[in-house]
């Protein structure tokens, strides 16, 4: 009884910190990450298609065009490039030209509904079994996530993103084929790295399960293509090719090559400008085959059980495995590996 008061109290006093300090990240919200979003969806919306998407060379132009409809639609945070598939702008554009603010209090509140989604799924995931006590450890383990909080205050879908991820790795632990593998095949076209997924059901020859996944991806952006046109795709391409190529040293950036702009090369960690480093694309290889080759190796050894027992650790490891290679890994990303940082907790 003496060893379950003092879990309780401790409980207890993980929550109210949790509770502090994410309103101490989240507050007050800005709406820089979102914006971009909405600025995406009003150039889709204008048909001025051309100023979607803004490569480096140009960014300063880009900025100079945007600042006027940023001030006239209320916007209070940085001018950020849109970067997401054009089917996103495309799918927001009836939204487009309403007040920033509503944009940025709708997301608000979504990603605070998120919290308890998030408990909930992670306490799932962890088979913590379904009682209100998991369920508040879940949610102080939450909480206490700085990414999570940091993700509510830029204005980040990244959250909801995480959640879609997450459901359809429980799915996953079922017999179940289509609704896992169309969830992750709709979060893989919104945002590439969590497509790394498919290695799970492949390796557990779940081939029905990842075939379903890859033809969600194909067929929207095969949709999409066809409803939105070539020229806009190619301004999207040029964009993502030109980010694969360049590091941002500022500190959000947590990426392995971010630190290496930063320690090595002297670049400052306030920097909000891309840079390039020498060596770059090499380093970016190496990475990728000393922690690629190392989770697939593992994930190799563990085949056969992990769509349906150890989930949460190998999600985590590819997620860590991709955020660790590439350039650019914000820190609200590694929302992704929460679910193996309670199983590991647990």
């Amino acid at each position: 009884m003496m060893r379950k008061r003092l879990a309780d109290a401790l409980l207890v006093l993980l929550l109210a910190l949790g509770v502090f300090l994410w309103q101490r990240t989240a507050f007050p919200p800005w709406m820089c990450d979102l914006f971009c979003n909405q600025l995406g969806a009003y150039y889709y919306r204008t048909g001025q298609h051309e100023w979607m998407y803004a490569p480096v060379q140009r960014l300063e132009a880009w900025k100079e065009h945007s600042l006027p409809i940023a001030q006239r639609l209320g916007n209070d945070g940085d001018l950020l490039p849109f970067l997401y598939p054009p089917f996103v702008a495309a799918l927001l554009s009836p939204f487009a030209e309403a007040p920033a603010v509503y944009w940025r209090n709708a997301l608000f509140a979504m990603n605070i509904l998120l919290l308890f989604v998030s408990a909930y799924l992670l306490m799932t995931l962890c088979r913590a079994g379904p009682s209100l006590r998991s369920f508040l450890w879940a949610l102080a383990l939450v909480l206490l996530c700085y990414p999570m909080a940091r993700a509510t205050k830029l204005g980040q879908v990244v959250p909801l993103l995480a959640a879609l991820t997450w459901t359809a790795l429980l799915l996953m632990r079922s017999e179940r084929t289509w609704l896992p593998g169309i969830l992750l095949g709709v979060v893989g076209a919104v945002k590439l790295f969590p497509f790394a997924l498919i290695a799970l059901p492949l390796l557990d020859r779940r081939f029905k399960m990842a075939i379903v996944s890859l033809a969600t991806v194909i067929s929207i952006n095969a949709a999409a293509l066809l409803t939105i046109g070539l020229q806009v795709h190619l301004y999207w391409w040029e964009a993502m090719r030109e980010f694969g190529s360049l590091v941002f040293s500022y500190i959000g950036n947590q990426s392995l090559l971010a630190w290496v702009s930063r320690v090595v090369f002297g670049h400052g960690s306030l920097e909000e400008a891309y840079i390039t480093i020498p060596g770059l694309q090499i380093f970016t290889v190496c990475l990728a085959a000393v922690f690629g080759g190392t989770t697939g190796l593992t994930l190799w050894k563990m085949r056969g059980q992990l769509t349906r027992g150890h989930l949460a650790l190998a999600g985590g490891l590819v997620f860590s495995a991709v955020t660790l290679s590439v350039p650019n890994a914000w820190e609200h990303y590694w929302v992704f590996v929460l679910p193996s940082l309670g199983w590991a907790i647990y």
